[in-house]
C-alpha cells in the first residue's frame, strides 16, 4: 500500500491491561490491542486500516470518535472481524498535522471490554507539528470534572465570535477525570473554549466556557 503520510500512535492512560495468552475457563477482562495500522491513498482518499488481535464491533462511535482539525466531509467505517476500515473522503492538507482519536469507539464482541484510550497522529513525515497542549476542564461551581466534552482551539486572528458560527482549528475530548491534550498543534495564540453539546458548535443548552488569555 502507497502512503505519503507518516503515523504514530498515540497511547493515553487507559484502564486496559496489557494482553497477555487466556488460560482456560477465565473471563476475558482485556480491551482489544492494536497489531497493525496500515494507510492507503487512491484517488484523493486515505483509507486507514487497524488490525486488532480479536474480534471487535463499535461502541458508542458517534460520540466519541473525531479527527482534529475538523474535516469537512463525513468520514466512513467499516468492521470486518478484526480490522476497522476508515475512509477519509477530503483530501488531506499536506501542511497541517492530524489526530484521529479512536478513544471509547471499540470494544471486543465477546465481552465488550472498551479500548478506552488511544488515537494515532498522521501527516507528512517532514513536517509534522509537535507542539503539545494539555489541561484539564472542571465545573465553576462544584470543580468535579466534566468529561466528554469539546475543548476547541481557535487562531487568535479570527476574532472572538467565530465560537458561534466556525469551525474550530482543532478540537478534543475530556476524558472521564476532565482531562485534555492536544498533540498536534502549530506554535500560535489560541483562544480556548470549552462546549457540551453533541458537536462542536456553540448551541443556546450548551454549557461554555471561555479561558481568560490567549494560549500561546
Amino acid at each position: 500500500m502507497k502512503t505519503n503520510f507518516y503515523i504514530i500512535i498515540c497511547l493515553f492512560v487507559c484502564g486496559c491491561a496489557q494482553i497477555v495468552p487466556p488460560s482456560g475457563g477465565q473471563k476475558d477482562i482485556e480491551c482489544p490491542v492494536i497489531l497493525e495500522i496500515k494507510e492507503e491513498k487512491k484517488n484523493s482518499l486515505n483509507t486507514f486500516y487497524f488490525i486488532f488481535d480479536e474480534y471487535i464491533m463499535l461502541n458508542n462511535w458517534e460520540e466519541s470518535f473525531y479527527i482534529s482539525p475538523p474535516l469537512n466531509k463525513k468520514v466512513l467505517k467499516e468492521i470486518k472481524g478484526k480490522e476497522l476500515i476508515v475512509h477519509l473522503q477530503d483530501t488531506l492538507s499536506n501542511n497541517i498535522t492530524y489526530y484521529m482519536s479512536l478513544s471509547n469507539c471499540i470494544k471486543d464482541i465477546t465481552e465488550g471490554n472498551i479500548l478506552d484510550s488511544i488515537g494515532i497522529i498522521f501527516g507528512k513525515k517532514d513536517n509534522l507539528d509537535s507542539l503539545t497542549l494539555k489541561g484539564r476542564l472542571r465545573e465553576s461551581y462544584s470543580l468535579k470534572p466534566i468529561d466528554n466534552s469539546w475543548v476547541l482551539l481557535f487562531e487568535k486572528q479570527r476574532g472572538d465570535s467565530v465560537v458561534f458560527n466556525e469551525t474550530p482549528n482543532y478540537t478534543t475530548k475530556t476524558n472521564k477525570e476532565g482531562y485534555f491534550s492536544f498533540p498536534n498543534i502549530k506554535k500560535q495564540a489560541y483562544q480556548i473554549v470549552a462546549l457540551t453539546g453533541y458537536d462542536f458548535l456553540y448551541n443556546p443548552d450548551d454549557k461554555i466556557a471561555f479561558f481568560q488569555e490567549y494560549v500561546i
